[in-house]
Protein backbone atom coordinates (compact mmCIF):
# COMPACT_ATOMS: atom_id res chain seq x y z
CA UNK A 1 0.00 0.00 0.00
CA UNK A 2 2.45 2.63 0.90
CA UNK A 3 4.38 2.38 -2.24
CA UNK A 4 1.51 2.95 -4.55
CA UNK A 5 0.18 5.77 -1.37
CA UNK A 6 3.37 7.34 -2.69
CA UNK A 7 3.07 6.75 -6.45
CA UNK A 8 0.33 8.23 -6.57
CA UNK A 9 1.60 11.55 -5.09
CA UNK A 10 4.53 11.52 -7.09
CA UNK A 11 1.96 11.64 -10.07
CA UNK A 12 0.39 14.73 -8.57
CA UNK A 13 3.38 16.48 -7.47
CA UNK A 14 4.87 16.85 -11.33
CA UNK A 15 1.85 19.05 -11.31
CA UNK A 16 2.13 20.69 -8.35
CA UNK A 17 -0.85 19.55 -7.30
CA UNK A 18 -1.76 18.19 -3.20
CA UNK A 19 -4.88 15.79 -3.96
CA UNK A 20 -7.54 15.57 -1.56
CA UNK A 21 -8.15 11.66 -0.20
CA UNK A 22 -10.79 10.98 -2.60
CA UNK A 23 -8.70 11.39 -5.64
CA UNK A 24 -6.10 9.32 -3.71
CA UNK A 25 -7.83 6.75 -3.62
CA UNK A 26 -9.64 6.71 -6.67
CA UNK A 27 -6.20 7.17 -8.45
CA UNK A 28 -4.50 4.02 -6.06
CA UNK A 29 -3.47 1.20 -8.12
CA UNK A 30 -4.85 -0.97 -6.25
CA UNK A 31 -7.91 -1.95 -4.92
CA UNK A 32 -8.17 -0.90 -0.86
CA UNK A 33 -11.14 -0.10 1.75
CA UNK A 34 -10.88 4.06 2.27
CA UNK A 35 -10.34 3.21 5.96
CA UNK A 36 -7.01 1.01 4.74
CA UNK A 37 -6.00 4.14 3.16
CA UNK A 38 -6.50 6.73 6.13
CA UNK A 39 -4.31 4.57 8.26
CA UNK A 40 -1.83 4.38 5.91
CA UNK A 41 -2.07 8.24 5.21
CA UNK A 42 -2.00 8.81 8.91
CA UNK A 43 1.34 6.42 9.18
CA UNK A 44 3.27 7.99 6.07
CA UNK A 45 2.36 11.49 8.42
CA UNK A 46 3.52 10.37 11.11
CA UNK A 47 6.97 9.36 9.53
CA UNK A 48 6.84 12.59 7.71
CA UNK A 49 7.16 10.92 4.21
CA UNK A 50 4.14 13.33 3.34
CA UNK A 51 2.25 16.52 4.84
CA UNK A 52 -1.25 17.08 4.86
CA UNK A 53 -3.17 20.09 4.86
CA UNK A 54 -7.06 21.08 4.74
CA UNK A 55 -8.03 17.42 3.31
CA UNK A 56 -5.38 17.56 0.99
CA UNK A 57 -1.94 15.40 0.89
CA UNK A 58 1.81 16.45 -0.81
CA UNK A 59 5.00 15.27 -0.38
CA UNK A 60 6.46 18.60 0.51
CA UNK A 61 5.00 21.28 2.72
CA UNK A 62 5.37 24.17 -0.42
CA UNK A 63 2.70 22.79 -2.63
CA UNK A 64 -0.19 23.76 -0.54
CA UNK A 65 0.79 27.92 -0.49
CA UNK A 66 1.18 27.67 -4.42
CA UNK A 67 -1.82 25.81 -4.80
CA UNK A 68 -4.09 28.10 -3.45
CA UNK A 69 -3.11 30.86 -5.39
CA UNK A 70 -3.86 28.45 -9.11
CA UNK A 71 -7.00 27.14 -7.19
CA UNK A 72 -8.38 30.82 -6.48
CA UNK A 73 -8.05 31.98 -9.71
CA UNK A 74 -9.16 28.65 -11.31
CA UNK A 75 -12.41 28.65 -9.92
CA UNK A 76 -12.77 31.67 -11.76
CA UNK A 77 -11.76 30.80 -14.87
CA UNK A 78 -13.81 27.70 -14.59
CA UNK A 79 -16.76 29.36 -14.27
CA UNK A 80 -15.90 31.77 -17.63
CA UNK A 81 -15.32 28.49 -19.27
CA UNK A 82 -18.88 27.25 -18.38
CA UNK A 83 -20.50 30.66 -20.28
CA UNK A 84 -17.92 30.46 -23.19
CA UNK A 85 -18.11 27.17 -23.40
CA UNK A 86 -22.06 26.84 -23.36
CA UNK A 87 -22.40 28.50 -26.68
CA UNK A 88 -21.46 24.91 -28.93
CA UNK A 89 -24.39 23.70 -27.56
CA UNK A 90 -26.31 25.69 -30.45
CA UNK A 91 -24.02 23.02 -32.98
CA UNK A 92 -26.16 20.03 -33.56
CA UNK A 93 -23.28 17.47 -34.09
CA UNK A 94 -21.73 18.45 -30.58
CA UNK A 95 -22.79 16.30 -28.17
CA UNK A 96 -20.50 17.54 -25.59
CA UNK A 97 -17.59 19.71 -24.30
CA UNK A 98 -15.56 19.13 -21.44
CA UNK A 99 -12.76 20.69 -19.75
CA UNK A 100 -9.58 18.71 -19.56
CA UNK A 101 -5.96 19.11 -18.67
CA UNK A 102 -4.84 21.58 -15.47
CA UNK A 103 -8.55 23.45 -15.44
CA UNK A 104 -10.31 20.36 -15.20
CA UNK A 105 -8.39 19.84 -11.67
CA UNK A 106 -8.46 23.61 -10.75
CA UNK A 107 -4.68 24.03 -10.88
CA UNK A 108 -4.64 26.73 -14.02
CA UNK A 109 -2.01 29.39 -14.17
CA UNK A 110 -2.85 32.45 -15.84
CA UNK A 111 -0.89 31.83 -18.88
CA UNK A 112 -2.58 28.37 -18.97
CA UNK A 113 -5.03 27.54 -22.18
CA UNK A 114 -8.66 26.05 -21.19
CA UNK A 115 -7.96 22.27 -22.95
CA UNK A 116 -11.03 21.40 -24.61
CA UNK A 117 -12.32 17.82 -25.23
CA UNK A 118 -15.40 17.66 -27.39
CA UNK A 119 -17.98 14.29 -28.48
CA UNK A 120 -19.65 14.62 -31.80
CA UNK A 121 -22.21 12.90 -33.15
CA UNK A 122 -21.09 10.33 -35.39
CA UNK A 123 -18.05 10.67 -38.43
CA UNK A 124 -19.19 14.53 -37.46
CA UNK A 125 -15.39 15.33 -36.14
CA UNK A 126 -14.35 17.82 -38.85
CA UNK A 127 -17.58 19.62 -39.26
CA UNK A 128 -17.85 20.09 -35.63
CA UNK A 129 -14.63 21.36 -35.16
CA UNK A 130 -15.78 23.65 -37.87
CA UNK A 131 -18.39 24.94 -36.58
CA UNK A 132 -17.14 25.57 -32.91
CA UNK A 133 -13.80 27.41 -34.31
CA UNK A 134 -16.80 29.36 -36.40
CA UNK A 135 -17.86 30.70 -32.94
CA UNK A 136 -14.83 31.39 -31.47
CA UNK A 137 -13.26 33.75 -33.87
CA UNK A 138 -16.68 35.71 -34.18
CA UNK A 139 -17.29 35.92 -30.12
CA UNK A 140 -13.63 36.37 -29.48
CA UNK A 141 -14.10 39.74 -31.06
CA UNK A 142 -16.32 40.78 -28.35
CA UNK A 143 -14.81 38.51 -25.60
CA UNK A 144 -11.21 38.30 -25.78
CA UNK A 145 -11.46 35.17 -23.52
CA UNK A 146 -12.55 32.69 -26.01
CA UNK A 147 -8.71 33.34 -27.10
CA UNK A 148 -7.78 31.00 -24.50
CA UNK A 149 -9.74 27.71 -25.55
CA UNK A 150 -7.92 24.93 -26.78
CA UNK A 151 -9.60 22.28 -29.08
CA UNK A 152 -7.43 19.31 -28.11
CA UNK A 153 -9.32 16.16 -28.51
CA UNK A 154 -12.39 15.46 -30.70
CA UNK A 155 -14.14 11.82 -30.58
CA UNK A 156 -17.37 11.33 -32.61
CA UNK A 157 -19.68 9.19 -31.00
CA UNK A 158 -18.96 5.88 -32.13
CA UNK A 159 -14.89 6.05 -31.56
CA UNK A 160 -14.71 6.58 -28.07
CA UNK A 161 -12.23 4.63 -27.00
CA UNK A 162 -8.67 5.33 -26.92
CA UNK A 163 -6.55 3.47 -29.36
CA UNK A 164 -4.38 0.41 -27.99
CA UNK A 165 -1.08 2.17 -28.50
CA UNK A 166 -2.01 5.38 -26.10
CA UNK A 167 -3.47 3.56 -23.40
CA UNK A 168 -1.26 3.97 -20.40
CA UNK A 169 -1.43 5.32 -16.75
CA UNK A 170 -0.77 9.52 -17.69
CA UNK A 171 -4.33 9.42 -20.21
CA UNK A 172 -6.45 7.10 -17.63
CA UNK A 173 -5.22 10.04 -15.24
CA UNK A 174 -6.52 12.39 -18.03
CA UNK A 175 -9.62 10.29 -18.74
CA UNK A 176 -11.00 10.42 -14.73
CA UNK A 177 -10.24 13.99 -14.52
CA UNK A 178 -12.50 15.13 -17.34
CA UNK A 179 -14.88 17.33 -16.67
CA UNK A 180 -18.33 17.67 -18.73
CA UNK A 181 -19.40 21.16 -19.20
CA UNK A 182 -22.49 20.34 -21.21
CA UNK A 183 -23.98 16.64 -21.81
CA UNK A 184 -26.64 16.89 -24.18
CA UNK A 185 -26.64 12.44 -24.84
CA UNK A 186 -24.72 11.42 -21.71
CA UNK A 187 -21.59 10.98 -23.77
CA UNK A 188 -19.81 11.42 -20.67
CA UNK A 189 -20.57 8.08 -19.04
CA UNK A 190 -19.99 6.69 -22.53
CA UNK A 191 -16.83 7.44 -22.83
CA UNK A 192 -15.90 6.30 -19.35
CA UNK A 193 -17.67 2.75 -20.11
CA UNK A 194 -15.74 2.77 -23.75
CA UNK A 195 -12.03 3.10 -22.15
CA UNK A 196 -13.02 -0.09 -19.41
CA UNK A 197 -9.10 -0.37 -19.88
CA UNK A 198 -8.51 2.40 -16.63
CA UNK A 199 -9.60 0.05 -14.30
CA UNK A 200 -6.16 -1.70 -14.82
CA UNK A 201 -4.72 0.92 -13.72
CA UNK A 202 -7.00 2.34 -10.99
CA UNK A 203 -9.22 -0.47 -10.04
CA UNK A 204 -11.53 2.28 -7.73
CA UNK A 205 -12.74 3.47 -10.96
CA UNK A 206 -14.48 -0.02 -11.93
CA UNK A 207 -18.12 2.35 -9.77
CA UNK A 208 -17.69 4.74 -12.65
CA UNK A 209 -17.82 2.62 -15.64
CA UNK A 210 -21.75 0.99 -15.48
CA UNK A 211 -23.13 2.58 -18.50
CA UNK A 212 -25.44 0.82 -21.74
CA UNK A 213 -24.03 3.33 -24.62
CA UNK A 214 -26.42 5.04 -26.59
CA UNK A 215 -26.28 6.76 -29.82
CA UNK A 216 -28.05 9.72 -30.41
CA UNK A 217 -27.34 11.72 -33.50
CA UNK A 218 -30.41 13.81 -35.04
CA UNK A 219 -31.42 13.69 -38.18
CA UNK A 220 -29.77 17.29 -38.74
CA UNK A 221 -26.94 16.21 -37.93
CA UNK A 222 -26.88 13.51 -40.08
CA UNK A 223 -27.92 15.53 -42.95
CA UNK A 224 -25.31 18.26 -41.99
CA UNK A 225 -22.51 15.57 -41.86
CA UNK A 226 -23.30 13.79 -44.89
CA UNK A 227 -23.13 17.32 -47.08
CA UNK A 228 -20.26 18.84 -45.57
CA UNK A 229 -17.77 16.47 -43.90
CA UNK A 230 -15.66 15.19 -46.93
CA UNK A 231 -15.40 18.68 -47.82
CA UNK A 232 -14.41 20.20 -44.27
CA UNK A 233 -12.33 17.48 -43.58
CA UNK A 234 -10.19 18.12 -46.79
CA UNK A 235 -9.98 21.47 -46.14
CA UNK A 236 -9.12 21.63 -42.53
CA UNK A 237 -6.09 19.03 -43.15
CA UNK A 238 -4.83 21.14 -45.52
CA UNK A 239 -4.63 24.14 -43.12
CA UNK A 240 -3.39 22.11 -40.30
CA UNK A 241 -0.29 20.96 -42.43
CA UNK A 242 -0.06 24.51 -44.09
CA UNK A 243 0.51 25.81 -40.20
CA UNK A 244 2.71 22.80 -39.20
CA UNK A 245 -0.01 22.04 -36.69
CA UNK A 246 0.68 18.54 -35.74
CA UNK A 247 -2.41 16.47 -35.67
CA UNK A 248 -3.88 12.84 -35.46
CA UNK A 249 -6.96 11.76 -36.99
CA UNK A 250 -8.00 8.27 -37.22
CA UNK A 251 -11.15 6.30 -37.28
CA UNK A 252 -13.23 9.40 -35.78
CA UNK A 253 -11.18 10.85 -33.56
CA UNK A 254 -8.64 13.90 -33.86
CA UNK A 255 -5.89 14.54 -31.79
CA UNK A 256 -4.46 17.50 -31.57
CA UNK A 257 -2.54 17.97 -28.18
CA UNK A 258 0.63 20.39 -29.14
CA UNK A 259 2.34 19.97 -26.01
CA UNK A 260 2.84 16.59 -25.27
CA UNK A 261 2.78 16.70 -21.21
CA UNK A 262 3.30 12.76 -21.09
CA UNK A 263 6.88 12.97 -21.49
CA UNK A 264 8.01 15.61 -18.84
CA UNK A 265 6.09 13.23 -16.81
CA UNK A 266 7.83 10.35 -17.35
CA UNK A 267 10.91 12.52 -17.25
CA UNK A 268 10.14 12.79 -13.56
CA UNK A 269 8.26 9.31 -12.74
CA UNK A 270 8.17 5.45 -13.81
CA UNK A 271 4.66 5.45 -14.97
CA UNK A 272 2.80 2.21 -14.85
CA UNK A 273 2.20 0.14 -18.38
CA UNK A 274 -0.82 -2.07 -19.02
CA UNK A 275 0.22 -5.24 -18.69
Amino acid sequence: MKKHVLHALEYFDVFEYPPTFAEIHLFLAVTTTKKLLQEELKNLIKKRMIYSFDDRYALNKGIFLAYQARYDHSVIKFKQAQSLLSKFQIIPTVHMVGISGSLSMLNNKKTDDIDLFVVTSENAVWISRFFILLIKKVAGIFDPNYHDLCLNLIFSESQLTVPLYKQNEYVAHEVLQLKPIFDKYKSHKDFLSANNWIVQFFPQAKRLLNHSKSHSSTKVSKIMTFMFEPLLRSLQEWWLSKKSIKFQADRGQLWLIQNDVQKRVEKQIDLHELE
